[in-house]
């Protein structure tokens, strides 16, 4: 990992940006539920700190489909039944910007997961204070929005 992303996100870690436990390594974990202010959307986030590999991708392949599984299982509306009739995006929040063909793997996953009623995005990490957002009832505000875990 290149000392410049491995940085911000140990600066995002000690800043209380990121939990420890949130990655793209663990599908049995939703990183961050977010609603943003003035934004329709929820927002699942999956936090991706590892260089664009082929593990890489498949481990995100893995956590995005226990995101559907979450979603399509009503874990979500169950958790958050304020949330029902919001549109959903999976939202894969990088510390290292994606190379081609890892733009490739994510526009494929976007498609794959479309038909199932759940729409998918990809930004940088901001520093916190870049950022805007409101809490979700009884949760604190985190990075980038509202922010629950």
């Amino acid at each position: 990992m290149p000392a410049r992303p491995l940085r911000h996100l140990v600066a995002a870690l000690l800043v209380g940006a990121l939990p420890a436990l949130a990655n793209v390594v663990d599908p049995s974990v939703i990183d961050f539920v977010v609603r943003e202010s003035g934004r329709d959307e929820v927002y699942l986030d999956i936090v991706q700190h590892l260089p664009w590999t082929r593990d890489t991708m498949n481990l995100l392949d893995r956590k995005i489909d226990a995101y559907l599984k979450y979603f399509r299982s009503g874990g979500l509306l169950h958790a958050y039944p304020d949330l029902a009739g919001k549109p959903v995006v999976i939202r894969v929040v990088y510390t290292i910007p994606p190379d081609a063909a890892a733009l490739w793997s994510l526009q494929a996953m976007k498609a794959r997961i479309a038909p199932r009623g759940l729409g998918m995005t990809w930004v940088a990490l901001t520093p916190p204070n870049d950022a805007q957002g409101e809490s979700l009832p009884g949760q604190a505000a985190g990075a980038n929005a509202g922010v629950t875990r």
